[in-house]
């Protein structure tokens, strides 16, 4: 009987500690996010579409998707800084 009492509160911690991610980080990775990403996302790991919702909107934890979501934000960045520095030779010669 002690056993699964304490089987029982260690089940109930494990499933209290799951790692999380603050809602506002998550909405600033969203916001980041270029036109199409999360349908993009969800091909890449074959996952619904709502569930990318919920995990963008904060409402649930799922780190592939968090960092597919990162290397998409991460190369829209890059992408971004690229083309600024182009737009700045042009400007400049």
């Amino acid at each position: 009987m002690y056993y699964l009492c304490f089987v029982s509160k260690i089940k109930y911690k494990l499933k209290m500690a799951k790692p999380q991610v603050e809602k506002s980080a998550i909405f600033k990775l969203r916001a980041s996010l270029p036109y199409g990403s999360i349908l993009k996302i969800c091909e890449r790991l074959n996952v619904p579409r709502a569930k990318v919702h919920r995990v963008l909107r904060g409402e649930v934890y799922d780190s592939q998707i968090i960092e597919e979501a990162i290397k998409i934000a991460e190369k829209e960045i890059e992408a971004i800084r690229k083309s600024e520095e182009r737009i700045n030779q042009l400007i400049n010669k």
